[in-house]
Parts: C-alpha cells; structure tokens; sequence
C-alpha cells in the first residue's frame, strides 16, 4: 500500500498518465509532441483528444506494431502528424529489436526492448532497426520545440535523452514523461542519471490524482519498480 501510494506498480489504470495528460498536457494550442515507442497509438491517441491541435510524431522500431500504427495515423485529420518506423537512441545505427518470439511474428508486443534480458526465460526473438537521435531529427526537420516528449523504450529513455543533448541544453523540450522501473536494471541505469541529464528539470512521479515531487534521496529514488515520471523544466 505505501508503495503505491508512492506511484509504484500503480498499473495500468492508476499510473496517473491520464490524470498527467488532462491536467498537464491538455491544451488547445499548437504543440509538438514526440511520442517515442509509440507501439499501436494509445498514447497518441490520448494526445490527441486532449490536445487536438498537436503535432504529433510516433515513432516505432517495431515491425508489426509500426504497421498497426500506420494504419492509425493514415486517418488523422492533421496533415502534420507522422508515424515513423525507428528508434531514437544516443547515436545513428542499427540494432536489434528483441520480442516474445510469438509476438515478433504476430502483432508486437509492448515489451518488445533493446535490452534482451528483458525477455530472460521467454522464448524470443530479433530484427533489425535503425536508430536515430532527437537532435538529428530535429534539425534536419526543422523543429525549434519539443512541448512534450514521451518515452516508453522498456530501458532506452536514458540512451534516448543522450541522443537529444542539444535541445536539452538549448530548454528546447519543455515537459518530459518517461517510465522508470525493472528495465533500468537491465540498461544499467539509475534515477541518479536522470537527475545529472536533467538538471534544468523538476521531476516528479506521477500518482493516480497528481504529482509527487522527487529530491534525489537513493532510499526513495532507486526503486527498480513500475513508475511513471514527469519532468518540467524550470
């Protein structure tokens, strides 16, 4: 009970994302919005009814789930929004993909890592897919501002924010919202790291009616459990 009362293994229906979204996000302006490991479009979607005026970019590395995405965004009304099939990492390159085996040859799945650990015991399986950065993408589209970048990469959010260290430095993505939990372990990372990148940013967990703050304290931070995170920039 503390532990969710912390915003710990609150899933999926008390995470607090939504309550984030209507209370943080919500908006009637023109907005940019990066939707990284976008799987299917759940979260685009969400992002869209609060915010119908947004840009959105979905990006998935995932074949089959890019093709269930595609399909989602060939309806969109807003001529701006573009579902791409990559990844976004610290670097350009191509890597492997890893997934429940059934799900790789089926529909893809909302674990499917760059971190094979994910999959210890389970029967999986590998592809290939390219890897660009933030900053990369940005400048050779032309995108001045982030207003909201989403990351849900089971382990890569820490390599994705490497990867944006232009527009971080240059406040140029304003409200972060990433997963923090058993995959970190798996990437090596800790909620220490996240702190030292962001150092522009307040960060807070999201719980089922708000937010809490976090002061970086290793007792209350390095909980390798499901959490969502919110960051917003001083």
């Amino acid at each position: 009970m503390a532990a969710h009362g912390l915003g710990l293994w609150n899933w999926p229906s008390l995470s607090g994302e939504k309550q984030f979204i209507s209370s943080c996000v919500k908006t009637d302006k023109e907005i940019t919005v990066f939707d990284v490991g976008a799987n299917v479009g759940n979260y685009s979607t969400e992002i869209k009814n609060a915010c119908p005026n947004a840009t959105i970019y979905a990006f998935e590395p995932h074949p089959k789930s890019f093709s269930k995405l595609s399909a989602l965004f060939s309806h969109a009304k807003h001529e701006k929004d573009k579902a791409l099939n990559v990844g976004l990492g610290r670097r350009k390159e191509i890597a492997k993909l890893f997934d429940y085996q059934d799900y790789m040859e089926g529909g893809g799945s909302e674990h499917a890592s760059l971190y094979s650990e994910v999959f210890q015991g389970f029967q999986s399986s590998a592809c290939e897919v390219n890897i660009i950065t933030i900053d990369s993408f940005c400048a050779e589209n032309n995108i001045a501002q982030i207003e909201l970048l989403k990351m849900d990469t089971e382990g890569n959010e820490f390599a994705i924010l490497e990867g944006a260290k232009r527009m971080l430095s240059g406040r140029r993505i304003k409200t972060i919202h990433f997963e923090f939990g058993d995959r970190n372990i798996y990437s090596r990372v800790f909620m220490r790291d996240f702190f030292k990148i962001l150092p522009n940013y307040e960060l807070y967990r999201m719980l089922p009616s708000g937010l809490l703050k976090l002061d970086y304290d290793p007792f209350f931070c390095e909980i390798f459990g499901y959490q969502n995170i919110a960051a917003f920039l001083k």
